[in-house]
C-alpha cells in the first residue's frame, strides 16, 4: 500500500496490520485528561507550524479527509471527537480511541488503542503513540510529494509508533511492547511510560534524531489529512 511523505524513518521492526497503519493513521480515552497533558519537548526544533490559540487537540477535531487515494476510498474519512474517539467512514471496520498525554505550541502527542474487526479474520489490536502536527509549508526535501500533499493552511500530518497485535497468533509479546496495560493507565501514567520508553522517545540516544528527523528513527509513517468543508 503506498505510504505518501515517510520521512525516512525505518519502520521494518514496527508490525502493522490494516489501514490505520497505513493512514499513520492518526489515529485513543476521553480528552479528560487534556487539562493535565503536560507540556512535550523534541531534542530539536521541528520548525512546525504553531497550532493557533494554543488549542492543543481542539484543534484537530472534527472531520479529516485522507490524502491517500487508497485509504480515502476505503475509509472515507475520520473524524476525531473530543471525548477520546476516533470514528472512520464508509462503515470501516475499526474502532479507535486516544487519551492526550502531552503538547506543546506545534504538536500533540497521544497513546492510541485501534481495534479492527469484522473483515479480518482475527481481531487486531493496537497500541501506540502517535503524534499530530499542523502542517503550512512544504519542505524542500517534500518537493517530490508535491502534488499528492493538500495545500495548507488546514492541514493535519499524524505520525505513530507501536505495534498491532492478532491475539489469536501473537502468544507473547516482547516486554517493551505497548499493550493493554497500558490503555488502563491514567494520562499522568502514560506520561511516565512516555518519558522512559526509548522505542519511541526521540530524546533518546538511541532514536538518531536529528534537524531532519526529529522524531529519530523508530516512527512510521507520515499521512497528511485536509479538513472537510462539510
Amino acid at each position: 500500500m503506498a505510504r505518501p511523505g515517510r520521512e525516512g524513518q525505518d519502520v521494518t521492526n514496527i508490525q502493522r496490520y490494516g489501514l490505520w497503519a497505513a493512514l499513520v493513521c492518526f489515529l485513543a480515552v476521553p480528552l479528560l485528561g487534556t487539562a493535565k497533558a503536560q507540556e512535550v519537548r523534541l531534542p530539536y526544533d521541528t520548525g512546525w507550524a504553531i497550532i493557533p490559540g494554543n488549542q492543543g487537540i481542539n484543534w484537530f477535531l472534527g472531520k479529516w479527509i485522507p490524502n491517500n487515494a487508497q485509504t480515502r476510498n476505503a475509509v472515507g474519512h475520520i473524524v476525531i471527537h473530543p471525548d477520546g474517539r476516533i470514528v472512520s467512514g464508509n462503515d470501516y471496520p475499526e474502532s479507535a480511541n486516544y487519551k492526550v498525554i502531552g503538547t506543546s505550541e506545534n504538536l500533540v502527542l497521544l497513546f492510541v488503542r485501534t481495534h479492527f474487526f469484522g473483515k479480518f479474520d482475527d481481531n487486531v489490536i493496537g497500541y501506540e503513540f502517535a503524534f499530530l502536527r499542523r502542517y503550512t509549508v512544504m519542505p524542500d526535501w517534500l518537493e517530490i510529494y508535491e502534488e499528492q500533499l493538500p495545500p495548507p493552511p488546514d492541514t493535519m500530518f499524524y505520525y505513530n509508533c507501536g505495534a498491532f497485535f492478532v491475539p489469536k497468533r501473537d502468544k507473547k509479546r516482547h516486554p517493551a511492547d505497548l499493550g493493554e496495560e497500558h490503555w488502563q493507565m491514567s494520562v499522568e501514567q502514560l506520561r511516565e511510560v512516555w518519558d522512559r520508553y526509548e522505542p519511541c522517545n526521540p530524546n533518546f540516544p538511541s532514536a538518531q534524531a536529528s534537524h531532519k528527523y526529529p522524531l529519530g528513527q523508530s516512527w512510521g509513517n507520515m499521512s497528511p489529512y485536509t479538513r472537510a468543508t462539510d
